[in-house]
C-alpha cells in the first residue's frame, strides 16, 4: 500500500508539472500571436468555484474574452484503474464522460 501511495504521489507531482507546462504553452502561444492574456485571473470563477487557467485580455468573439482551462489526467489513478479492470475501454469512457460533464458545467450546455 505504501508503494502504491508513493507511486500515485509521484504521478500527481508529474501531472502538476505537466499542467503548468501546458498552461504556460497556451499563454505563450497567445502572446506570440500578439494576444495579451492573464493566467489564473483573480475574481473570475467557474461554476465549481475554481478559477480558469487563463483568459484573453481583449475580446475574442461577440465582445467576450476567451477563457481556457488545462486538464491533465493520469490513466494510472485509482479512479481509472478501478474502471479499467471491469471492462475494456472503460477507462477511456470514464475520461470522456468526466470531460463532457466538466464542459457542460462550465458552459451551461447540456
Amino acid at each position: 500500500m505504501l508503494l502504491r501511495r508513493a507511486g500515485l504521489t509521484a504521478l500527481a507531482g508529474l501531472s502538476c508539472t505537466l499542467h503548468h507546462a501546458l498552461n504556460d504553452l497556451v499563454a505563450r502561444s497567445f502572446a506570440s500571436a500578439g494576444v495579451p492574456v492573464t493566467k489564473e485571473p483573480m475574481g473570475l470563477y467557474r461554476t465549481d468555484g475554481k478559477r480558469p487557467d487563463g483568459i484573453t485580455l481583449v475580446p475574442w468573439q461577440s465582445g467576450k474574452s476567451l477563457c481556457w482551462d488545462v486538464t491533465v489526467t493520469c490513466p494510472l489513478a485509482e479512479s481509472y484503474i478501478d474502471k479499467a479492470t471491469l471492462e475494456e475501454g472503460a477507462s477511456a469512457r470514464h475520461l470522456l464522460d468526466d470531460l463532457g460533464r466538466r464542459i457542460s458545467e462550465n458552459t451551461g450546455e447540456a
